[in-house]
């Protein structure tokens, strides 16, 4: 809460507050607020320092950042305030301070990149995307315990021989006889993946090929490494922009980790797996 009171109204033998506040504090308390210091409480810490962070200065530099760029996202913001300032703030401090200065986080329908940004209450969002029409691209991939095993990205939707292509250049080299690591690839019902050829593929190489259950994405892991990878592109729109398409999607699964897939592995196979 802010204290917003008159100093003829508030005396500490007999206010409320006193009786919840540490003396020393309700002391500090009039200090500041004599000084015209900012004051702000914290219910389990006393006083916050960010009143003596953000000040006047601090907030209108806060400001222009956001108005540079309001699809900056709030670590975006702390690193760039650090820079222009030379001080140390926190993340939590930067965003109570977007509060007070009546910015708050809302949602661009319009946009395929980022889709939120920091606006006026009240106000609507505007961000801004590339006006250049892109092809449409399908991705396919493969993720083990070990981490991103390979993709391979097509122009348009997979077809037969895209799906033969991406078993002998990415699962053949992989895989191995059932029951032994790697001998069992898991996919959704995509009508794709059940290609007679590919299917064909996959069990004469003596490996298990696992369907799971209609709509069943929480047993699907991958799904995680389609977010993860789409997060990044709205996070580096820019980037992304300048990179084209196919570079950007690779960069993106670069940024997956052999971490990141077991512990996705891991979520998703709780209680039904032993890892």
């Amino acid at each position: 809460m802010q204290l917003h009171f008159l100093w003829e109204l508030f005396d500490p033998k007999t206010s409320p507050s006193a009786n919840r506040l540490d003396p020393k504090t309700v002391k500090g308390i009039i200090e500041r607020f004599e000084s015209g210091d900012r004051l702000e409480l914290n219910g389990r810490r006393g006083l916050r320092n960010d009143h003596r962070q953000f000040d006047t200065q601090t907030m209108d530099v806060l400001l222009q950042i956001v108005l540079q760029d309001e699809t900056m996202m709030q670590d975006e913001m702390l690193a760039e305030l650090e820079v222009r300032t030379g001080k140390t703030f926190s993340q939590s401090g930067v965003s109570r301070a977007l509060k007070e200065l009546g910015w708050t986080r809302k949602q661009d329908e319009r946009n395929g990149f980022r889709r939120y940004g920091y606006a006026p209450e009240g106000e609507r969002t505007h961000t801004k995307t590339g006006t250049t029409h892109a092809d449409r691209h399908s991705v396919l991939g493969a993720i083990s315990q070990q981490g991103l095993i390979s993709a391979l990205t097509v122009k348009g939707a997979f077809n037969g021989a895209d799906m033969l292509h991406f078993y002998e250049q990415c699962l053949a080299p992989i895989l191995q006889l059932f029951p032994g690591p790697h001998s069992v690839v898991v996919a959704d019902n995509a009508t794709i993946h059940k290609d007679p050829e590919f299917k064909a593929a996959i069990t004469g190489h003596q490996a298990m090929l696992v369907f799971i259950p209609s709509y069943s994405p929480d047993l699907n892991p991958i799904e995680h490494t389609w977010g993860y990878m789409k997060a990044w592109h709205r996070r580096e729109e820019q980037l992304v922009q300048e990179l084209g398409v196919e570079r950007a999607i690779q960069e993106g699964l670069d940024q997956v980790t052999e971490e990141d897939c077991k512990n996705w592995i891991a979520h998703d196979y709780a209680g039904i797996l032993e890892f």
